[in-house]
């Protein structure tokens, strides 16, 4: 889909400093993922015309030992990229902590989520004043966010986060077209994981939502809960 010099041209330090809790918020986007896929929190910032992509994924213990890919797997849990947790599934537990934990740093302004399955991490999330915005994973939801997040990327209006992971996870997407031209990620291999890059295109679809609907100045932590 889009080259790995081109991933590279867009790779940076993205980090919690570069931004400021009292004037900038995050978007959250969750791709769940309870065994064999990569389970991912990735948070947007836009800030100054530059879109920031940060990611936190996780992988349980049964993956990280039985995977074709657990040499890599190994390889980022011992260099800190990929989170073991080490249980037999992703429990939403883990996935509402690293939530909590960007918001300590960052007001969330909403979370993107898709809602197959996700009922119980509606339900915690909740229970900790973060909104919520079910984003579904078809064509018709995808198609344009898709687009967009390939132009920032080819455009260098972005920064993703200096992580070996999230660029696998580019370079395992194949692209799905309908008869209108829609598209959506989907993987090269059964092997070939991407949840990374559809969580991205769901943060980007709710920054489509919301740009010029939200004030971004009314969006501090009290007015959020």
């Amino acid at each position: 889909w889009i080259s790995n010099e081109k991933i590279k041209e867009v790779t940076g330090r993205v980090d919690y400093d570069m931004f400021d809790p009292d004037e900038d918020v995050c978007i959250i986007g969750v791709d769940l993922a309870e065994r064999s896929d990569l389970c991912t929190v990735t948070l947007l910032v836009h800030k100054d015309d530059i879109f920031y992509f940060k990611a936190y994924p996780f992988i349980c213990r049964d993956a990280y030992e039985n995977s074709k890919n657990k040499d890599l797997y190994r390889q980022w849990v011992r260099q800190g990229y990929l989170i073991l947790v080490d249980e037999e599934s992703i429990d939403i537990n883990w996935v509402v902590k690293y939530i909590q934990e960007i918001e300590n740093h960052i007001p969330i302004a909403v979370c993107a989520y898709d809602p197959y399955h996700a009922n119980q991490l509606k339900i915690e999330c909740k229970k900790e004043g973060i909104r919520m915005r079910p984003v579904r994973q078809g064509l018709s939801s995808f198609a344009e966010p898709t687009s967009v997040l390939e132009h920032l990327i080819l455009t260098k209006q972005c920064v993703i986060d200096d992580n070996p992971v999230i660029r696998w996870c580019f370079s395992n997407v194949l692209i799905k077209t309908d008869e209108n031209e829609n598209k959506k990620p989907v993987k090269s291999g059964q092997n070939n994981k991407i949840d990374i890059v559809v969580a991205m295109i769901q943060s980007v679809k709710l920054w489509m939502e919301l740009e010029g609907v939200i004030d971004v100045s009314d969006l501090n932590p009290v007015i959020l809960k």
